[in-house]
């Protein structure tokens, strides 16, 4: 199974919106947190046009040219805003 798959089945055993740790995914999943940041960063890419999943990552800053020292991720089942409607 892909990483991105085993985050999105960790993601599922909490309730929507649940924020979970990076680093939290990183022991669980035994994998290295720069691993887990860009599976995630993935999957919040393609799955902005996702119906089943939007998944959220929260850095201390917007910029990603700065390494976060954590995030979270969660998930939501609502579908994401046209920004351009």
């Amino acid at each position: 199974m892909s990483l991105e798959n085993q985050i999105l089945a960790e993601l599922d055993n909490h309730p929507e919106g649940f924020p979970v740790s990076g680093r939290y995914l990183a022991q669980k999943l035994s994998s290295t947190y720069d691993d887990v940041l860009t599976a995630v960063r993935k999957l919040e890419t393609s799955s902005r046009f996702d119906d089943r999943y939007t998944v959220i990552t929260t850095n201390q800053r917007d910029d990603r040219s700065d390494y976060p020292k954590e995030f979270y991720v969660h998930l939501t089942k609502d579908k994401p805003r046209d920004p351009n409607p």
